[in-house]
């Protein structure tokens, strides 16, 4: 039995209280033995096993619990409460030392309040069963995962995946840029009628994006700066001529002018200007004064409009020479201006020369050389321009041509260009891609490896979960040939599991198309209970919902040792059965609490007897004050023929031959003295089974004395307990009270105080016959008649 020092970790249950709660149409209550390993709720059908369960998982897990998976459309939740029940009304609570969460019903949604550490609990059902066994792979998987835990590894399993498709993706755009590229280099060689000495577009860019595109654009940049100078030192000779020409022609005229003015009359030329200059004076001085009376020189008294006369008169007879002087004067002043802009002119021209003879020297251009320039001293001032411009008469001459090897320099510039860009851009994807591709071999193989460990991981859980499923299973079906050979990971699909059993000399068989449906049944069962053994059981609470439907009694009696031996590595174990033999098979195991469910109705809901062992409520019984004869007699009859029937099957006991095999509790009696006298049946029971880190001490029990005292009483069976009899009403209670007693001593003293079975297994050496549950603590011996 489980000792009251239970980790921090560990929640058992304590106490289940309902209301409302699917079939709990009453307010109910259900404690449990926290000390237990296995607690057994047996009824017939309909009597609220299930309500129970499915109110422990809803709590603990925050699941619908029966109605998980079920289609009963949206918000499955609100089917829970008890029909006719409001939603408000619904409570489920389940109690863990001083914890407890409670369940309650919001519209269609569960909530569960209490703190944050519920009990960890899994429950197996039918459906579950199934699902694990005769699922498809990747459904299989799933039932799986929840006892597997690679949640880490597989998100950097992932990780890498989306990593990889990432760069898979990169690829594809490189691959379709390279395309694109060497097409596009594919025309520009067709366009120059592929030009050699290469024999591919590629071969061709290669060529050109090896030559260097710096000598390239410094000649152009040297040629441009020639040019520039050059048409600077044209344009300036231009200007220049422009100016002397027109300085030139000015004075050209100015003395044709002077010569019409010198030989325009007789008078002297000096004097008739100074008069007409005099006259024209005079003219606006008067035409300035209205009130003029008098001559402004002599003072005599003059009329003004007379006076006007005389002076229009004369400058009338002076107008041909006065427009002579005019223009003179004019011709004069342009000439001045004439001669400024020549000096400027000369001026820009010999900088832009001295520039332009620089910049040549610079750049060293073959065709300015070949002019044979004789450059004037620039450090004397001012050079004669008369000597440029000739120069720039030769500059004229090679200007067309300087132009065209400028042009043929940026079709040059421009080609490289057009070539390298699409080149470079080839040859960077290519760079770029042998990158990714290196990465992508890198990031493959670090998939692989956390691929193939994973794979390697669950497939090594997935073999220790095939060995301990055999292993279960082989207890379930000894000597059948039949098992689980394989569960495995299929590595080329994500979350699959492959399963194959093995079946009489053949093997790699699935199991769903030749194994029965009892043998399915069971397998799922072992593999369910292999997966909750790996994932701290210790802290795990087991529910099992009447998933045996299929299973005979036989198979089902090994299913009820099974358990009581697996019991004790798990926290808690609750069982769910209508089956009557599980309930007969722990009617003396100490090990176990059973509770019984009687007749469910609408106005109890469900009604609940916890039922004490077997043979102590026999003992009970019998020391009654006020004994009820019959009763204490049929029930010592029935317990004592179920343990000497076991023991008869057991050691082959001789018995009369029958039809049905049916035999009475004298035969059986008969048929057990030899073996207690004549062998000496001897049976320990370990005093410590139930003390945890003691070391086992067998003692010896009284079940010789006690068989020998049942010899003398077991008549009072018969004649008391099953039938009608004078003699019967003869026998004394303290006979009947004897023989109940006799039987309770020897059932407690044949059995395991545990599993409340006989010693079946031969132990290892041969030498004795121990109990199958994990506490093995009866041992009896010889191991065979």
């Amino acid at each position: 039995m489980r000792k009251m020092g239970i980790g921090a970790m560990s929640k058992p249950l304590d106490k289940v209280e309902l209301c409302n709660f699917r079939g709990a149409s009453e307010p109910f209550e259900l404690a449990f033995d926290r000390t237990k390993d296995l607690t057994l709720l047996f009824g017939e059908n309909g009597s609220g096993k299930s309500t129970i369960l499915d109110a422990i998982d809803v709590v603990c897990n925050g699941s619908t619990g029966g109605l998980e998976d079920m289609s009963v459309g949206r918000g499955p939740a609100q089917y829970l409460k008890t029909l006719g029940a409001k939603v408000g009304t619904l409570r489920a609570t389940v109690h863990s030392d001083s914890e407890s969460w409670c369940a309650t019903l919001d519209s269609s949604t569960v909530e569960v309040a209490g703190p944050d550490e519920r009990p960890s609990v899994r429950i197996l059902r039918r459906k579950k069963i199934l699902s694990l066994v005769t699922a498809q792979p990747n459904e299989r998987y799933k039932e799986l995962k929840s006892f597997i835990d690679t949640v880490v590894v597989e998100q950097s399993e992932n990780n890498l995946l989306s990593e990889l498709k990432g760069i898979d993706k990169q690829r594809e755009k490189l691959e379709i840029a390279q395309k694109s590229k060497g097409e596009e280099l594919e025309k520009l060689w067709e366009s120059e009628e592929r030009p050699g000495p290469s024999v591919s577009a590629l071969g061709w860019a290669s060529e050109k994006a090896k030559e260097s595109i710096t000598a390239l654009q410094s000649q152009q940049t040297g040629l441009e700066s020639v040019i520039d100078a050059m048409d600077s030192a044209i344009a300036d000779c231009n200007n220049y001529m422009k100016h002397r020409s027109s300085v030139d022609s000015l004075s050209l005229k100015l003395k044709s002018v002077e010569h019409t003015i010198k030989t325009a009359s007789d008078a002297n030329t000096t004097t008739t200007v100074l008069l007409a200059k005099s006259l024209r004076e005079a003219k606006a001085y008067i035409d300035a004064d209205t009130k003029l009376d008098k001559c402004p020189t002599c003072l005599r008294k003059i009329v003004r409009d007379e006076l006007i006369l005389i002076v229009d008169k004369q400058l009338e007879e002076l107008k041909a020479l006065t427009a002579l002087i005019d223009k003179k004067a004019e011709i004069a002043r342009q000439s001045d201006a004439a001669l400024s802009n020549a000096y400027t002119a000369a001026k820009e021209l010999t900088n832009s020369m001295q520039h332009f003879h620089q910049t040549s020297e610079s750049t060293s251009l073959p065709d300015i050389k070949a002019l044979n320039i004789s450059w004037p001293d620039w450090s004397k001032t001012p050079v004669d321009c008369s000597l440029l411009l000739p120069v720039g008469k030769k500059l004229e001459t090679v200007r067309a041509q300087l132009k065209t090897k400028q042009e043929n320099l940026g079709r040059d510039i421009n080609q490289h260009n057009l070539i390298t860009q699409p080149y470079d851009g080839f040859c960077e994807s290519i760079k770029k891609l042998d990158f990714l591709n290196h990465i992508r071999s890198r990031l493959s193989q670090a998939h692989k490896i956390i691929h193939d460990m994973r794979v390697a991981f669950v497939q090594n859980i997935l073999d220790d979960i095939t060995s301990e499923a055999n292993r279960l299973f082989g207890i379930l079906h000894p000597r059948e040939n039949i098992g689980l050979s394989k569960l495995r990971m299929d590595e080329k699909k994500r979350s699959s599991v492959e399963q194959s059993g093995s079946f009489g000399d053949h093997t790699n068989v699935l199991p769903q198309t030749v194994f029965s449906e009892s043998h399915l049944d069971t397998l799922g069962f072992c593999v369910w209970l292999a997966l909750a053994k790996r994932k701290n059981p210790k802290e795990t609470i087991l529910l099992i919902d009447d998933v045996f439907t299929s299973v005979d009694n036989l198979h089902v009696g090994r299913i009820v040792g099974l358990l009581i031996a697996e019991a004790p590595n798990f926290l808690q174990v609750f069982v769910a059965t209508h089956f009557r033999l599980w309930w007969d098979r722990y009617q003396n195991a100490q090990g176990v609490e059973r509770i019984k469910l009687g007749r469910w109705t609408v106005g109890n809901g469900i009604c609940v007897q916890n039922s004490p062992l077997q043979h102590r409520q026999l003992r009970d019984m019998s020391k009654a004050d006020f004994l009820n004869r019959q009763a204490t007699a049929s029930k010592a009859g029935v317990l004592l023929e179920c343990l000497l029937d076991q023991l008869a099957l057991l050691y082959g006991m001789h018995v009369p031959r029958k039809q049905d095999n049916l035999y009475t509790l004298g035969e059986l009696v008969d048929a057990s003295r030899k073996l207690f006298t004549k062998r000496n049946l001897s049976v320990e029971i370990n005093k410590n089974w139930n003390r945890d880190g003691q070391t086992e001490d067998f003692q010896s029990t009284s079940a010789g004395a006690a068989f020998d005292r049942l010899e003398e009483v077991s008549f009072a069976r018969n004649q008391v307990g099953c039938h009608y009899s004078v003699h019967g009403m003869e026998i004394p209670d303290n006979e009947i009270r004897e023989f109940g007693l006799a039987t309770a001593d020897l059932i407690e003293a044949m059995v395991c105080p545990n599993c409340g079975q006989l010693a079946r297994v031969i132990n290892k050496e041969g030498t004795a016959r121990r109990c199958t549950c994990r506490k093995q603590a009866a041992r009896m011996t010889p191991t065979s008649i």
